[in-house]
């Protein structure tokens, strides 16, 4: 998945579990290259909706 939603009609959830980790690493779609953003740097750019989405 991307880490960010380039369409306005298309919103980005994300679990809270998600922000307890000081790294997130994505690719889009791509197995030979990702990157690696700061954690609180994904929070202020995504402006995305925080839901639970996972199970424990």
């Amino acid at each position: 998945m991307l880490p960010f939603s380039h369409h306005p009609g298309l919103e980005v959830i994300a679990d809270p579990a998600l922000l307890r980790a000081p790294e997130l690493f994505f690719n889009a779609a791509r197995l030979d290259r990702s990157i690696a953003l700061r954690t609180d740097d994904y929070v202020r750019l995504a402006a995305h909706r925080l839901a639970p989405i996972t199970a424990p």
